[in-house]
């Protein structure tokens, strides 16, 4: 697992610490899983007729921050997975699920010894199914479902406290703005001629601001290499 480590972060920063012969190269990380909830802010008027609004999510939240050279800047990512609480004023369920993903820019502090503070600044990608079934007052029955696509950025802000040596707990939240969804939406009229109806709405250029607290419990990781540059 160090080693494996080691290779990602020796690729990702060979350009920045490689200059020299013989370089000395030292790296800190640390990972985290743990449990998140996501609600999403949803401009009602960009909404597609009959859609169900998806605003409350829960799931679980993944990161990785990782530093050379005891640099306070360095990368991180986070990938996440979700499906949908429904906290709405909603008569029936509506499922759906997300997937997401962080990657970008890092910086950390160490305020004590024992307490960092970290900051990811970088861009985001989501993907998310949702199946509405709806049913009308003259029993006509009908079903919907959303794919989207959400492209972004994202800031992840919160504080690392070190369990012992190699744990950590750590609290924090991520602010995503999407600034354009592709969607896909599929109509099904389970009456009359049992039709399909599919219709995309493409490029929509409108903001749709997430805001995700979580709590995750993960491991430290500390190194020390000496690379030879030919």
């Amino acid at each position: 697992m160090r080693k494996l480590l080691f290779l990602i972060l020796f690729f990702s920063f060979f350009h920045i610490y490689a200059q020299d012969n013989g370089k000395n190269i030292t790296f800190e990380a640390w990972s985290g899983l743990g449990l998140c909830w996501e609600y999403n802010f949803i401009n009602q008027k960009t909404l597609s007729p009959n859609e169900i609004p998806i605003k409350s999510l829960i799931g679980f939240n993944t990161s990785f921050y990782a530093f050379l050279n005891d640099k306070p800047l360095g990368f991180f990512q986070s990938p996440a997975f979700f499906i949908h609480l429904p906290l709405e004023k909603q008569n029936i369920y509506y499922p759906a699920f997300q997937m997401d993903y962080s990657l970008g820019v890092a910086y950390h502090y160490h305020i004590k010894n024992t307490l960092t503070l970290f900051l990811g600044i970088g861009g985001n990608i989501n993907f998310m199914q949702s199946f509405n079934w709806n049913f009308i007052e003259n029993e006509e029955t009908f079903e919907y479902t959303t794919s989207q696509q959400k492209f972004g950025g994202a800031l992840d802000i919160g504080l690392k406290l070190d369990i012992s040596r190699k744990t950590n707990i750590s609290f924090g939240s991520t602010l995503v703005y999407d600034f354009v969804i592709k969607k896909t939406n599929t109509f099904k009229n389970y009456n009359g001629s049992d039709d399909w109806h599919q219709y995309r709405d493409l490029g929509i250029n409108y903001g749709l601001l997430r805001i995700r607290p979580y709590i995750a419990f993960g491991s430290n990781f500390e190194g020390f290499a000496k690379v030879q540059i030919f």
